[in-house]
């Protein structure tokens, strides 16, 4: 399979029409707006503590995530104290 990012995971669940799900096709997956209901940031909150939570480390977030180290882990330390 083909491995995407974050942003573009977020707008296939939220049924996010942007460039890159254009282009690949992305919008005729059977799941393309089934998150429409959950916000682009409470996904990509998801996704990311459960990424966390299988052991990826902080150097992989950021790379999938296309966000620095420190806005990582304060996001991830603020998500595992609530």
């Amino acid at each position: 399979g083909e491995q995407i990012g974050f942003v573009t995971a977020v707008d296939i669940l939220r049924g996010s029409l942007s460039e890159t799900v254009a282009d690949k096709g992305f919008d005729k997956l059977k799941t393309f707006g089934d998150g429409r209901a959950v916000s682009a940031r409470d996904w990509h909150d998801q996704l990311l503590l459960k990424l966390y939570r299988e052991g990826k480390i902080i150097e992989q977030l950021t790379e999938l995530m296309q966000r620095n180290k420190g806005s990582i882990r304060s996001r991830i330390k603020k998500l595992t104290s609530e």
